[in-house]
């Protein structure tokens, strides 16, 4: 999943009228190399914005997730029509099915027992020196977040005890992942490493 994708998905849908997410505006796009086209029905009136700054749109509701336009009014005067796409494009494009499928049992259940290994004190000990190490950031994505003072992040184990039946855990078998990441991970087992995950989510 990655921009090129979404660019992919908005040149497929250039013969489609979309909404803004409160329904207030329909419009049509199109884009070429360099920008995206829209037109809002209601006056015809043809705007562009660089495709550099869709993508700095496009990073930023990644990081953040949030569909607020005046969140990205630093970037663009036309917020509301590029997270419409955004919105679309997540739940009708490429992107839907990974979103969804941290739902999946199998996502929960190894997400739990991440979670329940490192309740002993020795092991949360070492999640906080794999945090600190990791600089509290998604080692996929590159997530990070505070809210109230506290850092959004988990540690996962690259080993899983349900994989290798032991109760030992070491530094070297935990690996920061954001929420998302971490769900997804478990959508197998052995889960998937790191690299698999770039892979699933960038490719």
């Amino acid at each position: 999943m990655s921009f090129e994708n979404f660019c992919e998905y908005i040149k497929s849908k250039q013969d489609v009228i979309f909404h803004t997410l409160k329904q207030k505006k329909a419009f049509t796009i199109w884009l070429d190399d360099v920008y995206l086209y829209i037109t809002p029905l209601s006056s015809g009136s043809e705007r562009n914005t660089r495709l550099s700054t869709i993508e700095q749109v496009y990073n930023q509701n990644k990081e953040s997730g949030s569909y607020i336009t005046s969140n990205y009014t630093d970037f663009t005067v036309h917020s509301s029509y590029v997270l419409s796409l955004l919105d679309s494009f997540y739940n009708n494009g490429l992107g839907y099915e990974i979103y969804q499928s941290i739902d999946a049992e199998s996502a929960i259940e190894g997400y739990k027992l991440d979670s329940s290994i490192l309740r002993t004190a020795r092991n949360q000990k070492l999640a906080t020196e794999a945090k600190i190490r990791d600089k509290h950031t998604c080692q996929v994505c590159r997530y990070k977040m505070q809210i109230n003072g506290k850092y959004v992040i988990d540690c996962h184990h690259t080993n899983p005890l349900a994989t290798t039946g032991k109760t030992n855990t070491e530094l070297s078998t935990l690996v920061c992942l954001c929420p998302n990441c971490h769900r997804i991970a478990h959508l197998k087992s052995p889960p998937y490493t790191v690299a698999e995950l770039k892979e699933l989510i960038f490719a």
